[in-house]
């Protein structure tokens, strides 16, 4: 009787809303410190390029979370 580890991550893996979670971090931290680093720069073209390639890598790198999570949920339908 009781909880053994496998059992716990079992649940936890099953509970937990991970990729959220670091989706969530990814908008409140990543973004801002790049919106800083663009903001600090008298250079125009840093402003362009994080206009034009933060959405993409938002999403690629959120995207890549959620494979990850789903293989080691053993989800993984690739």
């Amino acid at each position: 009787m009781g909880l053994d580890k496998d059992k716990a991550v079992e649940i936890l893996l099953k509970r937990l809303d991970l990729p959220g979670a670091l989706g969530d971090i990814i908008d409140e931290v990543l973004e801002p410190a790049l919106d800083k680093m663009v903001k600090d720069s008298s250079n125009p073209y840093d402003d362009m390029a994080k206009a034009a390639l933060y959405p993409v890598l938002e999403q690629a790198l959120k995207d890549e979370i959620r494979k990850l999570w789903d293989k080691l949920n053993g989800s993984d339908e690739e």
